[in-house]
């Protein structure tokens, strides 16, 4: 049986599982749950990010807003993932590595880069600024 979070807005009730759409996701939810996941404890992800313990809450129900199920025992301590918070785990992991890696992304030398313009080189279209005159 498939537990789902209550309390998702009413708006987003047509979404699958009650989640939030995909352009929604926070990296910062994902960042607090992998934490959550990796040092157990809310107090630790909180120090780790420099936000409040509260705010590490509110992440990891958001996250689970979004993904439409549960994926903390919340009552647990020191936090332990359900089933569907074991199998998100890995995804949110490669979301976060993919986010990096594109993050630190630098084309290599011998790859063609855009041409350079310069602000002088741009006209704006006719009438669109008042002292446009030609």
């Amino acid at each position: 049986m498939r537990s789902t979070v209550k309390n998702a807005k009413p708006e987003r009730e047509n979404q699958p599982g009650g989640s939030l759409p995909v352009g929604e996701l926070k990296v910062s939810l994902l960042e607090a749950f992998v934490l959550l996941a990796c040092l157990g404890k809310r107090t630790a992800v909180a120090h780790e990010l420099r936000i409040e313990q509260g705010t590490v809450t509110k992440r990891i129900q958001e996250l689970e807003r979004w993904a439409g199920t549960v994926l903390v025992e919340h009552q647990s301590s020191p936090a332990k993932l359900t089933r569907q918070g074991v199998e998100f785990l890995p995804k949110a992991q490669a979301i976060l590595t993919a986010i990096e890696d594109a993050r630190v992304f630098k084309p290599e030398p011998n790859m063609p880069t855009a041409p350079k313009v310069s602000v002088s080189q741009l006209r704006a279209p006719s009438g669109v600024l008042k002292s446009d005159k030609v």
